[in-house]
């Protein structure tokens, strides 16, 4: 039985969640393209930046991430969350 499992590919939107070692301010928005920024604390009290939003393909996931490396900002996690628009585009 076959099913119809979407597949993500590198043209496609997605909606991530990236978390950097670090405080991220309002001023970060361009930067992100619109991601929603939420900063907590580790257990160690050190400042880290969760960023949830939808990227228009990988290309936008890679330069936000770029972003982050030329700011020296740590990238703790990268996540895929939810490829839903492909199916909305079939």
């Amino acid at each position: 039985m076959k099913t119809d499992i979407p597949k993500l590919v590198m043209s496609s939107p997605a909606t991530y969640r990236i978390c950097v070692h670090g405080h991220l301010d309002v001023k970060w928005s361009d930067y992100v393209q619109g991601m929603s920024i939420a900063t907590d604390y580790d257990e160690c009290q050190n400042p880290v930046t969760t960023l949830t939003g939808q990227l228009l393909d990988q290309a936008a996931l890679l330069g936000v991430l770029n972003a982050f490396y030329d700011h020296r900002l740590p990238i703790l996690s990268v996540e895929c969350l939810s490829i839903d628009s492909i199916l909305k585009r079939k």
